[in-house]
């Protein structure tokens, strides 16, 4: 694999990350749990600040730009969410939400760790 092909694919998956962590904060804040969800934007910030370094040290050692591959980012928000209201939303569907995020959250970040 060349570099520019490694460094295509990390910064490709780091998008893919930002806006993984952008949806997971819509979706806590949708659910009335700000603490998740700005945990969420810090997240997301952190790792656009991660790819503006890496795609700033690509730049100046380099001297190429980054051609991020096309991706479908994965859903995050059900689908049928969205015809209801957070005042719908109960404690049994905020348990089952928290966990669901947290399990597919600790697989991205284990994906992220592999590729790493």
């Amino acid at each position: 694999m060349t570099i520019e092909e490694i460094i295509n694919k990390i910064e490709t998956h780091m998008w893919e990350g930002i806006l993984i962590h952008n949806a997971m904060a819509e979706t806590y804040d949708f659910l009335g749990l700000r603490g998740y969800a700005h945990f969420h934007h810090y997240q997301m910030y952190e790792e656009m600040c991660n790819m503006m370094h890496l795609s700033h040290y690509y730049f100046t050692h380099y001297h190429k730009l980054i051609k991020k591959d096309e991706f479908m980012p994965q859903p995050i928000i059900p689908d049928s969410w969205y015809k209801y209201t957070s005042m719908d939303v109960d404690a049994s569907t905020k348990r089952n939400a928290i966990k669901d995020l947290t399990e597919r959250w600790i697989n991205w970040e284990r994906e992220t760790k592999t590729l790493y």
